[in-house]
């Protein structure tokens, strides 16, 4: 699941991005967490539970994460995706990924 859209710069919009899953979400909440460290503090997180994380039609896979604002400290984030679906199960997919949010420098 490695992408190219991982770099931002602090105080710029993140206008979103979609992940496909080959499987049925219906019922499932969805949870991204992003850390300095895997057991750092959460800095900020996408999820199902708050509309930051959108699953218009469950049955096709897909999961919107919805524009926000990049003010969060300059740092280098882990993250990965958890599912966790209708009848408990749990799946955490693992991104082997990072996003990188830059200083600006125009402000």
């Amino acid at each position: 699941m490695n992408t190219k859209y991982n770099h931002y710069r602090k105080g710029d919009t993140f206008n979103g991005r979609k992940y496909t899953f080959p499987f049925d979400l219906t019922g499932a909440s969805i949870l991204i967490q992003y850390r300095e460290t895997p057991t750092s503090s959460v800095v900020f997180e996408y999820k199902t539970a708050d509309n930051t994380l959108l699953v218009p039609d469950p049955t096709t896979g897909e999961v919107f994460m919805t524009p926000r604002i990049m003010n969060y400290p300059v740092a280098k984030y882990c993250y990965d995706i958890q599912i966790t679906f209708a009848d408990g199960r749990i799946k955490t997919v693992d991104t082997n990924d990072y996003l990188t949010l830059f200083q600006d420098v125009s402000r």
